[in-house]
């Protein structure tokens, strides 16, 4: 501290604070590095967490290479983030059915991989009872994520069931983006159209409404995928857009019937 004096008197009439508590700004600095070092233990920690909610997640998804009866593929799965809200599944059902699920969580992060886990669960008891129509499969996971997410969280799914004995496709659609069919005697892509809310919005969804029915032969193929290819972004900023991929797969929808028989 500095005391000034009064020129008369000599007598200290202020003092002036040059200085600062050593004391004080050392205890500071370390309660600063002790919130830093537990800080780093919770980051560390909460890391640890989500790496294992995303190995939980991918051991959930079946194999990526799909092989069920009339139905051969390909399954792949990237997130942008450690865990994410995309989903896929199938399954089959005595020898001839097939069915294939598609579906995307809004948001990202542990929540929505936590609405992963519940649509798989709601998934294994359909199994069991054999059930392949794709709007009763819907119906019932509405109800799965309405009890789990309490319409905090929405969840997108295609549903399709293929019986390879007829050729027969039933597709229901729970407000996800809508798949592409290639016609092998024509030629060309096609969207299959159907419409629905997005699991968890509604208890009173019926997703039977707009359920269509079509016949699949020989050599056709069927594109599913989440909103997340379409929507992502060059460096510059521009989507990928739906056109950029139909001119993809317009190169990739040739394929030889024979080699699928």
């Amino acid at each position: 501290t500095t005391t000034i004096l009064d020129a008369t008197t000599k007598r200290p009439v202020m003092f002036l604070a040059t200085g600062s508590d050593i004391t004080e700004r050392k205890q500071a600095e370390e309660n600063l590095q002790r919130a830093h070092a537990e800080m780093e233990v919770l980051s560390s920690r909460l890391q640890g967490e989500v790496n294992l909610a995303a190995t939980l997640q991918q051991s959930i998804l079946p194999e990526p290479k799909v092989e069920l009866p009339g139905i051969q593929g390909f399954a792949n799965l990237l997130t942008s983030s450690e865990v994410g809200g995309d989903y896929y599944d199938y399954y089959k059902i005595g020898t001839h059915q097939s069915v294939i699920l598609i579906g995307d969580v809004s948001g990202h992060g542990v929540a929505a991989g936590t609405m992963v886990s519940a649509a798989k669960a709601g998934v294994y008891p359909l199994i069991h009872e054999g059930i392949t129509n794709p709007s009763e499969i819907l119906n019932l996971l509405n109800e799965t994520m309405l009890v789990t997410a309490q319409q905090s969280l929405l969840m997108t799914m295609n549903c399709l069931s293929l019986d390879a004995h007829t050729g027969n496709l039933q597709f229901a659609n729970a407000g996800h983006v809508l798949p592409y069919l290639w016609r092998h005697q024509q030629q060309h892509w096609e969207m299959l159209e159907a419409s629905g809310l997005p699991l968890g919005k509604s208890i009173d969804s019926d997703y039977a409404i707009s359920a269509i029915d079509i016949n699949m032969e020989v050599g056709d193929r069927l594109f599913l995928f989440t909103d997340g290819l379409v929507e992502e972004e060059s460096p510059e900023g521009e989507a990928f857009g739906y056109e950029r991929l139909e001119d993809i797969l317009s190169q990739c929808g040739t394929v030889d019937a024979e080699t699928i028989k």
